[in-house]
């Protein structure tokens, strides 16, 4: 502990260290629960002289995303681990679809960036030296799309997302396990198994007909748990959603009126670990409910909330503050004792990640409001109230991302947001204005170009609609278009600076085809206002508006009136 405190330069005048259940300093001695904790207290109080309270749990963690588009550098991956040690988080899951490299599977993270033996072996050596737990996050059942894509992957494939129950799936699924055990030095592993819809009703259907899709879940389960523990793995994770999915008249995961008879619990194996994941519920009656009819299955339950990064270009304070505030109350209460903090990236990756450090802070921040702000900075992140400016833009009336990818004529995200009534954009509009006048006090080139685009877009979408529906002019149009273009052109130059830095150059692709085809749209956009006679009518603002109780998150559902 000592080598690690000198050579992090954090200065103590602890004497003598002592492992124990909770981290706490009581004159020249430290007890501590696991070295991150210790890191935390020790290196808060070096900088501010105060000294943060124990947080309570055994395991405190987050889950990185590394399987939409965005694979850290191992660089990169190693400042995050360091960060995330020095906020007292002690182990990181890596959610990896097919972000691995299996030998005799090519088209498995194939262009994808997939980390090697190699890659895994130094990442998980370097955070050990840290005293965190890296533990691999995988899929064995559901959300394998990207694999099974492929033609050659077609034996492997029930849906289009899911895999088959076969000889062949049981044989991949070894492989991945083996890997996974090489890799990483914990006897701990996830094996996924969430929102498996459809699962069995594909082509296994075909070939085997119907088949209880509870029953070959928890069949599957076991099958999988057998491997898992045949290459010697200690603990097995698994998502619990569909043990509930299976049971709600509503496939509804949320469902406190579900009950499990001991017939269902007993062909569970006994020491699997369920993780609740709850990201959304901002009711703590709903987080007590769901905890309990875990507990009631008599398996170990980690509980797994999140600081809100996915769907997002930064991370959203609020929307965390409003759920993950009650899974931490509610796993205290109840006695869960590890708890993650997942930082999914649905979608493709476009959240700059370096906005996720608030949500950690602010994860320990709800557990001892003593916490200086400060701090962020003094562990290398931007400031607390950067941040905090950067997560405002979350609170300007819509939702950036999906205005970001909206067509900037069909206006697929604004129709459903606003319809036709112009009047509803100048809040919007005004809003975001006075946000950029914050946001350039912070000298963050990515947030401040961001919004920029943002204000070009809703202005845009002003003009043509009062242009259309009343003024008969587009007055404004060729300044703001022009305007748009150089604020387009920064936003791919941010994104592509950011991922160049942080991220192997797969999947910048995505980012760079959904930004630089908008270059054409605003050459659309200014060829039909400078050539449009106003008794023309225009057949996509002639359109009947019917309002969808939400919007899709997804680009091709924004961005694209079909997807064909």
């Amino acid at each position: 502990m000592e080598k690690l405190l000198e050579k992090l330069n954090i200065k103590h005048q602890v004497t003598k260290f002592i492992e124990s259940n909770e981290t706490v300093l009581e004159g020249h001695t430290l007890y501590y629960k696991n070295i991150p904790s210790a890191l935390y207290l020790l290196n808060h109080y070096n900088h501010h002289g105060t000294i943060v309270k124990d947080d309570g749990f055994k395991v405190k963690g987050t889950m990185i995303d590394l399987s939409r588009n965005a694979v850290f550098k191992l660089t990169y991956f190693k400042s995050v681990i360091l960060r995330q040690a020095l906020l007292g988080y002690n182990e990181i899951w890596l959610y990896m679809e097919d972000i691995y490299e299996l030998e005799d599977y090519k088209k498995f993270g194939y262009l994808r960036g997939k980390y090697s033996l190699k890659d895994i072996r130094e990442l998980d050596q370097y955070a050990s030296e840290l005293g965190v737990t890296l533990v691999p996050c995988i899929q064995t059942l559901g959300h394998m799309g990207q694999f099974l894509k492929w033609p050659g992957s077609g034996k492997y494939r029930d849906q289009s997302d899911v895999l088959i129950i076969s000889d062949d799936t049981y044989k991949f699924i070894e492989a991945m396990i083996t890997f996974c055990k090489s890799a990483f030095k914990t006897p701990k592993i996830h094996v996924g198994m969430d929102e498996t819809f459809g699962f069995a009703l594909g082509r296994y259907y075909k070939v085997n007909g119907y088949k209880n899709p509870e029953d070959l879940f928890l069949n599957h389960l076991q099958n999988v748990y057998n491997i898992a523990k045949k290459m010697g793995y200690g603990e097995v994770c698994i998502w619990s959603d569909m043990f509930f999915r299976h049971r709600s008249k509503a496939n509804y995961y949320y469902d406190l009126e579900i009950q499990f008879e001991d017939d269902f619990i007993n062909r569970i194996p006994k020491d699997i670990t369920l993780v609740y994941w709850d990201y959304y519920s901002k009711d703590e009656n709903i987080y007590r409910g769901m905890i309990q009819n875990h507990q009631k299955m008599n398996r170990k339950v980690i509980m797994a909330s999140g600081t809100w990064i996915w769907t997002k270009l930064f991370y959203d304070q609020n929307k965390t503050l409003s759920t993950a505030t009650h899974a931490i109350k509610m796993s205290q209460e109840n006695n869960v004792q590890e708890i993650i903090f997942t930082q999914w990236n649905d979608d493709g990756a476009y959240c700059d990640y370096e906005s996720s450090f608030l949500g950690l802070f602010d994860v320990n921040q709800v557990i001892d409001e003593s916490i200086n702000e400060n701090y962020l900075e003094k562990i290398k992140c931007k400031s607390y109230s950067v941040l905090k400016t950067a997560s405002n833009i979350n609170a300007l009336g819509y939702e950036p991302v999906l205005l970001l990818w909206d067509d900037l004529l069909l206006g697929i995200y604004l129709n459903n947001h606003v319809g036709y009534d112009y009047h509803l954009l100048t809040p919007m509009l005004e809003n975001t204005i006075e946000f950029i006048k914050e946001a350039e006090k912070t000298n963050y080139n990515h947030l401040i170009c961001i919004a920029k685009l943002l204000k070009n877009k809703l202005a845009l979408r002003k003009i043509l609609l009062e242009g259309y529906f009343e003024t008969k002019n587009f007055d404004g149009a060729k300044e703001e278009l022009n305007e748009m273009r150089k604020n387009l052109i920064d936003v791919v130059e941010s994104f592509e600076k950011n991922w160049n830095e942080r991220n192997k150059m797969f999947g910048l692709e995505v980012i760079q085809n959904r930004l630089f085809s908008q270059l054409r749209r605003i050459d659309t956009y200014e060829s039909l206002v400078n050539n449009y006679h106003f008794d023309e009518k225009l057949e996509f603002l002639e359109e009947k508006l019917e309002k969808d109780p939400w919007n899709n998150v997804k680009f091709i559902d924004v961005a694209l009136s079909s997807k064909q």
